[in-house]
């Protein structure tokens, strides 16, 4: 499943829910810049995942997307989140939804 999104809206995903989401054109260090600030937001847990694409392409990011899970006590932190993301969305192209479980 993939969507794209100027902004990913978590307000209505359970109290444990798990995103999967990627800006594909976004570089490795950007990644691990927003990944940096997402782990200051309480009881969201942040994982880089790794590039699955089988062909290398210089264009495409050396990453393969973000995984973040909303804990039960994070509260309005996903308010946090979506400034965030919305921020880096803003300069290097849309997210994409790429999974969610609840």
């Amino acid at each position: 499943m993939t969507r794209s999104t100027p902004g990913i809206a978590f307000a209505g995903l359970s109290a444990r829910a798990t995103v999967e989401i990627c800006c594909p054109t976004l570089p490795l260090a950007i990644y691990r810049e927003i990944s940096c600030h997402l782990r200051q937001c309480p009881g969201i847990e942040v994982d880089i995942l790794p590039q699955s694409k089988a062909q290398f392409d210089y264009g495409d990011s050396q990453v393969g997307g973000l995984r973040l899970q909303r804990q039960s006590d994070a509260g309005t932190a996903w308010e946090q989140v979506e400034a965030i993301l919305g921020y880096y969305g803003t300069r290097y192209g849309d997210w994409e939804l790429i999974g969610e479980s609840h």
